[in-house]
């Protein structure tokens, strides 16, 4: 598990770099939404095992793009990348549930 973590956070990482150097992160949240992404998918809000860890990792890369899509509006996103993104990843993991039982 502990390896899973140093994965994810050098993907998370990874991603930040990347959306720092195309000059995304000026607003200074732009690496906080990623992580609070990872650590409520990953910890906090489902049980913990390899899917918890996967959707983790899309939520985290996913929360970038939508980073990228909100600092594009000329308002403050502050944390509502992590919070929109945690939303469509736990309700397509219930769509999921419904839809196979």
């Amino acid at each position: 598990e502990i390896e899973a973590a140093a994965a994810l956070q050098r993907l998370t990482d990874f991603a930040l770099v990347h959306a720092q150097l195309a000059g995304q992160a000026a607003h200074g949240l732009g690496g906080y939404s990623p992580c609070l992404t990872a650590i409520a998918i990953g910890v906090v809000l489902l049980p913990p095992g390899r899917r918890a860890w996967v959707l983790a990792v899309v939520g985290s890369v996913l929360t970038v793009v939508v980073d990228r899509v909100f600092t594009a509006i000329p308002v403050p996103t502050y944390t509502w990348p992590f919070i929109v993104t945690t939303w469509l990843v736990l309700a397509v993991v219930k769509w999921r549930e419904r839809r196979l039982g």
